[in-house]
């Protein structure tokens, strides 16, 4: 039986749903499907779908029998010493901040990231110490970050007489780990693994595999490759930056203040204007509130009204599909400012249902990467409904807006994007990366 063996080294928590079992860390079910993908989808020859009529019948589970693209190997997980946990999330209030202690000793805090899914968790985890770790009354954390501070082993199995399958599998297998990061997050650097090392055993021979220039690597498989190198190793400053930096490239930021690179891009260079603005103008001023002859009011709008002039497109949506806008009331349902309209996008095609970001966060050591290639064509000129909620009126929810309609670009080329974006200086705001390959550097 021919073996692969690869260590890895962890650089970033992997946001875990499985986090209560021991010695819970990359799933298998996870990394070999992905890289199963990986290593049909570069074959030099054919394109994925037909990449199974392309390969030897033996490398295939069921040997080709079968629909699934599944290679026939086994692959084993196992990391090494015990995980460090993490308590992850995307903001912290001063006086949540005060009940850290609460949380076990051992625990380490992501208090600023890019990573919202567990707000409505933080106080009750906060509440007790034991429920950090209690199950039993559903209290604890959904995910957790697990890191392993040592080496990740995985060995891979296979009874494939043709030794070229795994030949191949050791020689891309370093690639594969750099094109990918893995668990709930992971385009916003969670999850991330560096190979160090591979061991190839043939016919009982053992084979060290030399390890390739990560950088070289990346220029390969990606469009763009930009990097910023930061003075420190600490994970909480680094999410922190790639946080920092998401928000400018999509959204804006608000403190410090700084208009989004992907707005600005729209308006300078596509001379269009972005969904936000569209949003505002549709629903603001439209829904009755309790108090007759009264409608809500949005607190800060462009009181312009639509002019066959302005091109309105769902530009947000090249840097993967917002969940939901929220907006501030001047007159918020029971005077309660904390109460908001909610503005959902949805998709007319049932087939756009959720659009990963094509941009891709890696962490290695001190160093974020930020890359990427085009994005998909499914993505493009697609129409999109908007639906309104307002918190506390009932009479208000996921309410359909009639007659709007707003729409993805028709193309939009990604890598002149960042190029423009890594080169803006709007409101002083800098992304600082360094271009490895992209725009003038290609």
């Amino acid at each position: 039986m021919n073996t692969l063996k690869i260590t890895l080294k962890q650089h970033t928590p992997l946001i875990h749903f499985q986090h209560d079992q021991e010695g819970a860390t990359l799933r298998a079910s996870e990394v070999k499907p992905k890289l199963d993908k990986f290593i049909l989808t570069n074959l030099e020859v054919g394109n994925y779908k037909n990449k199974k009529e392309l390969v030897p019948k033996n490398w295939l589970i069921g040997k080709g029998e079968k629909e699934s693209h599944a290679l026939n190997y086994r692959m084993k997980i196992v990391a090494e010493g015990k995980n460090e946990e993490y308590f992850i999330t995307s903001f912290f209030s001063l006086k949540q901040k005060e009940q850290l202690n609460n949380l076990p000793d051992d625990v380490k805090t992501l208090l600023t990231t890019p990573y919202f899914a567990q707000e409505k968790e933080k106080n009750r985890i906060l509440k007790r110490k034991n429920n950090w770790n209690d199950w039993t009354d559903g209290n604890g954390p959904s995910k957790k970050g697990l890191l392993c501070p040592k080496s990740i082993r995985i060995d891979i199995y296979s009874i494939i007489e043709d030794d070229s399958f795994m030949k191949l599998l050791a020689e891309k297998v370093q690639a594969f780990f750099l094109s990918q990061n893995f668990g709930t997050r992971q385009s916003k650097g969670f999850g991330c693994f560096e190979v160090v090392n591979i061991l190839l055993k043939i016919n009982e021979k053992e084979i060290g595999i030399p390890l390739l220039d990560k950088e070289m690597l990346l220029k390969e498989m990606f469009d763009f490759v930009y990097k910023k190198k930061l003075d420190s190793k600490d994970l909480g400053l680094i999410f922190n930056q790639i946080s920092q930096d998401y928000q400018l490239l999509k959204s804006g930021r608000r403190k410090p203040y700084a208009k989004s690179k992907l707005m600005l891009y729209g308006l300078n260079q596509l001379k269009v204007r972005w969904e936000k603005r569209f949003i505002k103008k549709c629903v603001n001023n439209v829904y009755a509130t309790e108090e007759e002859g009264k409608y809500y009011k949005l607190k800060s709008t462009h009181e312009t009204p639509f002019t066959t002039d302005e091109k309105y497109i769902y530009l947000r949506s090249m840097l993967g599909l917002a969940q939901q806008f929220e907006f501030l009331l001047e007159n918020p349902p029971q005077e309660d400012q904390k109460n908001k309209m909610i503005v959902k996008l949805g998709a007319i095609s049932s087939e756009i249902e959720r659009y990963r970001s094509p941009l891709l966060f890696k962490v290695y050591d001190e160093n974020i990467y930020i890359v990427g290639n085009s994005v998909s064509s499914e993505l493009l000129h697609q129409g999109f409904k908007l639906y309104v909620s307002i918190q506390e009126d009932q009479e208000w929810e996921h309410e359909e807006v009639e007659k709007r309609v707003i729409y993805t670009p028709t193309r939009f080329d990604l890598v002149a994007f960042m190029q423009f974006a890594m080169e803006d200086k709007t409101n002083s705001a800098k992304l600082d990366y360094d271009t490895i390959k992209g725009g003038k550097n290609k």
